[in-house]
C-alpha cells in the first residue's frame, strides 16, 4: 500500500505540468503543529520531498498577482467572475545557518481550492522578491 492510497482524492493537489525542479505531480498540504503559518507541500510521488511554504498573505497582507491566460487554464479557472479565492504559497528558502530564512514571493505556488489544481507562477516583471526575508514577518 503506497502513500497515495492513504490520502483521500479531495486532499490531493495536482500540478498537471509538474513543479519546476521537483519530481512528481501530486502533493498534499501538511500543517505541522507549532509551525503556523508555515505548511509543508509534501510530494505523494516522492515521499522524501517536502517543500516548506507560507501563505503569501501572511507575509504581505495585500499580496496580489495577475494571472495570465495560461495560468488560468492550468488552474482550470472559468473567468466568468465566479472564480474561487486562490491560495498563494511562497516557498520558504534557507541559504545557510547565518542567512535566511526567506520566502519566494516572486514565483508563488497557486492553488485553486475548488478543484485542487495548482501551478507555480513566475513572471519576469514581478514586483515581489524571490528572497523576501521572513524576519520581516
Amino acid at each position: 500500500m503506497g502513500l497515495r492510497d492513504q490520502i483521500p482524492d479531495s486532499a490531493v493537489v495536482l500540478f498537471r505540468n509538474g513543479l519546476p525542479g521537483v519530481t512528481g505531480r501530486e502533493f498534499v498540504i501538511l500543517k505541522p503543529d507549532g509551525l503556523e503559518p508555515i505548511v509543508v507541500l509534501q510530494s505523494i510521488d516522492e515521499p522524501a520531498v517536502g517543500l516548506p511554504a507560507i501563505p503569501c498573505a501572511s507575509v504581505i497582507n495585500d499580496y496580489q498577482l495577475k494571472l495570465d491566460n495560461q495560468d488560468r487554464e492550468e488552474l482550470e479557472l472559468r473567468g466568468d467572475g465566479s472564480d474561487p479565492e486562490l491560495l498563494y504559497l511562497a516557498v520558504v528558502v534557507v541559504e545557510g545557518q547565518d542567512k535566511g530564512p526567506y520566502c519566494n514571493l516572486a514565483a508563488p505556488i497557486v492553488i485553486n481550492p475548488a478543484n485542487n489544481r495548482a501551478c507555480q507562477i513566475a513572471h519576469l516583471e514581478s514586483p515581489y522578491s524571490a528572497l523576501h526575508p521572513l524576519s520581516e514577518v
